[in-house]
């Protein structure tokens, strides 16, 4: 554009004014997506956290009935059950039986 243009100033003043307005449109839409992002985080994280309390509470459930289980084999032993037979009665492995006799 010629320096001497006498609407130059004009043009340029409206071109960065325009210039602005987009800036502030892809600031907007950022920040719009950064919380749309945000928010699908803390959705994602939230679920992940109830997932693992889930898997936690299972997991303490299965370990807690493994113990009650073998709580009853002195018991069992006692009445002269062999350790394979306590092992099938209780749903444990011979291992699992064999680790709590004497």
């Amino acid at each position: 554009m010629p320096q001497t243009l006498p609407e130059r100033a004009q043009v340029l003043r409206l071109i960065k004014n325009w210039q602005i307005r987009v800036q502030q449109n892809q600031e907007a839409e950022e920040a719009e997506m950064a919380v749309q992002l945000s928010q699908a985080y803390l959705a994602w994280e939230q679920a992940t956290l109830e997932q693992g309390k889930l898997a936690g509470r299972i997991e303490g459930e299965q370990i807690g009935a493994v113990r009650g289980k073998l709580e009853a084999v002195p018991a069992l032993v006692e009445r002269g059950f062999s350790a394979g037979e306590i092992a099938q009665i209780l749903g444990l492995t011979l291992e699992q039986v064999q680790s709590v006799q004497p």
